[in-house]
């Protein structure tokens, strides 16, 4: 290739890198208004709120803890304001996307990468748009990858070596983002799978350890800069706690986390093989005549039940069968190194990642398929053709598109047109849902306004930590979303740590897109929405608590009761 080939080669990627970028910051700005919730957003919030000025009130976070310096930087920045938390979000999502360009160095089309990163984008609107562990988590695997597909295509030996060596610092650092990332030492694997071997093998394997033991490290120093070592141990003990617990106490114990694993890959795979049978059959039957007219009809009889199998199913449930066949196909039949190395990696991607979630693959949504996603789509341009593939990417697009917009928003079920209300916060400006939850919002904080005041330490339960950050208080035993811990460990907490001042407890579920009504059922641990989360062990735990140290109520509304500490 000569000076002006490359130029232009080079040229034509910033283009595709350009193209892309624009596609994916277009398709995710409705997620940065539409949605509010309590939970999940609220412990992330919480946590960037706390993690410098008062960490040991959120060490439980720590098992997210370099999400937690970067949400920090951007709440000190902000003032805590979640819409640009969701702006940082989407800011990392880019990222991701400026990766993934980078493995592609086939620009004769770019098919697979656009389509791929729009339906990855539609259904990134059906979780959370926020800077947290999860897509920090999918960004630094795309960096990974792309740093040691550099380095698999370099002729240069040392400039290898240094790939290599900073692909695995990368990986190493990323275990501190969730601590489940750990298993990020196995993406290595992509160098014998992309046909390394022997001694050459191993030394580059030696080098990823050296650079993911390097990466390890520098989260502990800055750990031990920020005087954060203490809160990290007391986190270690908590994951501790909640992998050793049945089952039945545990979303997060080991016997949950495979099941949910088992359960979630039986679905996509099933879906896979649906999909693909009544394809193949398809694909032999149009090679048996060269009518057109034939062809075609085979495609439209055989085509439309595979598209309704897409449609009806989740959007994650469909990319990923898509991403996992088309990943299969490109390893099976491509001659293209570039982009079987891109195929390799979105299996590992998409194999390791979900490890340590208690919901799956489901937890980060279909961010787990940045990079499976493009070649699969690739793959089948070249063997369905281009105008099949885009149907099947337009019909995930359409499915995707009308399930969120109405009601799909994450953990909000309020269809678009109708997020028309505000919760009157400040931290919470530029942030739609229904009028009747922003009232709601609205009205527990107006009723705790003047009885609390920022600073205060006040124990939330029943799923709502979004009301520390809203309130500007200080959570209580470490944690600020209490159903997590098992009972055992939250009577340990409550009876090693200082009494908080404040106990609030909630009349509803607030988890999932549609809350309970209010019963006095639920602070019991019963009713709707009760479970392992929230179930009547825990709740007989805190209740006891309240009345061992003599609470007082302080308010009572039909939404929650707070109690606060006689003396404090």
């Amino acid at each position: 290739m000569d000076n002006a080939e490359n130029l232009q080669y080079i040229a034509k990627g910033k283009r595709a890198t350009i193209l892309l970028l624009l596609i994916a910051g277009v398709l995710l700005t409705p997620a940065l208004f539409f949605g509010f919730e309590l939970c999940d957003s609220g412990f992330y919030a919480t946590f960037y709120d706390q993690i410098f000025e008062r960490p040991e009130s959120v060490s439980y976070n720590f098992m997210y803890y370099l999400s937690g310096i970067a949400g920090g930087i951007i709440s000190m920045i902000s003032g805590g304001s979640l819409l640009a938390i969701r702006i940082a979000g989407l800011l990392v999502c880019l990222g991701a996307v400026y990766f993934i360009t980078t493995m592609s160095r086939d620009r004769e089309s770019i098919f697979g990468l656009v389509a791929g990163t729009i339906v990855v984008c539609v259904g990134i609107w059906q979780s959370p748009l926020s800077l947290y562990n999860d897509n920090i988590t999918a960004t630094i695997i795309c960096a990974t990858f792309a740093l040691l597909a550099a380095a698999l295509r370099s002729s240069n030996h040392l400039r290898c070596i240094w790939l290599i060596a900073a692909a695995g610092a990368a990986a190493g650092l990323n275990t501190w983002t969730r601590i489940p990332n750990i298993l990020d030492f196995l993406f290595i694997l992509l160098v014998p799978l992309s046909g390394k071997r022997g001694k050459e093998c191993w030394k580059y394997i030696g080098i990823w350890t050296i650079g993911w033991t390097i990466g390890i490290l520098i989260g502990i120093g800055i750990a031990t800069v920020l005087g954060h070592l203490g809160s990290l141990c007391k986190m270690f003990s908590d994951l501790f706690a909640s992998a050793s617990a049945s089952s039945d106490e545990s979303t997060h114990s080991i016997a949950s986390l495979v099941g949910v694993l088992i359960d979630t890959w039986f679905g996509i795979i099933k879906l896979m093989i649906k999909v693909s049978a009544t394809g193949g059959i398809a694909w032999y039957m149009s090679r048996l005549t060269k009518n057109k007219w034939i062809k075609a009809g085979v495609w439209i009889i055989m085509g439309i039940p595979c598209l309704s199998w897409f449609a009806q199913s989740d959007i994650v449930t469909s990319v990923a069968a898509i991403s996992l066949f088309g990943c299969l196909g490109v390893i099976s039949t491509s001659k293209n190194r570039d982009l079987r190395i891109m195929a390799w990696s979105g299996l590992l991607m998409m194999a390791i990642m979900p490890m340590g979630s208690d919901g799956g693959i489901y937890n980060a949504g279909t961010i787990t398929l940045w990079l499976g996603a493009p070649p699969a789509f690739e793959f089948l341009r070249k063997t369905c053709g281009k105008a099949v593939t885009a149907i099947i990417c337009a019909t995930l697009v359409i499915s995707g598109t009308i399930s969120a917009f109405q009601g799909g928003f994450y953990f909000d079920s309020t269809p678009v047109p109708a997020m028309t209300g505000e919760v009157k916060s400040t931290l919470a400006t530029g942030l739609f849902t229904s009028e009747i939850r922003a009232k709601r919002i609205n009205t527990i904080l107006s009723e705790l306004e003047g009885n609390i005041s920022p600073g205060d330490t006040l124990m939330v339960y029943g799923s709502a930590p979004m009301l520390n950050h809203l309130t500007g208080t200080v959570p209580a035993i470490g944690c600020s979303w209490p159903e997590l811990l098992t009972a055992g460990s939250l009577k340990d907490k409550l009876d090693s740590s200082e009494a908080p001042r404040y106990i609030l407890l909630m009349k509803f579920n607030s988890i999932g897109g549609k809350w309970s009504a209010s019963s006095d059922e639920y602070m019991q641990g019963g009713g709707e929405g009760s479970g392992r989360f929230h179930n009547a062990k825990k709740s007989k735990v805190i209740l006891d608590f309240i009345n061992s140290r003599g609470y007082g109520v302080s308010v009572s509304t039909q939404d929650f009761i707070l109690y606060e500490l006689p003396g404090k």
